[in-house]
């Protein structure tokens, strides 16, 4: 299977441990990319189902043209250390509540943004 333009979702690992992924194909500029999940865009080198699965991932699925994955409870966490090495997590369930983190903890969005 070649991979075409369009999202496919991902498995990687057992089913016991295992973990999902976003993948994006692209073409720019006549070039076929790749993006992983957020990760960089890269040129692609992974021109088939095979060369992800080599990779440890499997092809679940390729979603339709035009309609996209569906997000169900969606969140951000924000996981971090203060400098006694004690850690912490905030969940933000939106957007406004994302930026109500970074505005009382300005720090926090600092450290995204230097």
């Amino acid at each position: 299977m070649t991979l075409e333009p369009g999202y496919y979702k991902l498995k990687r690992g057992s089913s016991i441990m295992a973990t999902y992924h976003f993948l994006r194909v692209y073409l720019k500029d006549g070039k076929k990319y790749y993006q992983l999940d957020h990760m960089t865009e890269q040129s692609v080198r992974r021109e088939t189902a095979g060369d992800m699965h080599a990779e440890g991932y499997t092809i679940i699925k390729k979603y339709p043209p035009n309609n996209g994955p569906k997000y169900n409870k969606v969140k951000a966490k924000i996981q971090f250390e203060d400098e006694e090495g004690c850690q912490f997590e905030m969940v933000a369930r939106s957007g406004v509540v994302l930026e109500y983190i970074f505005k009382l903890f300005p720090r926090l969005k600092k450290g995204f943004w230097t």
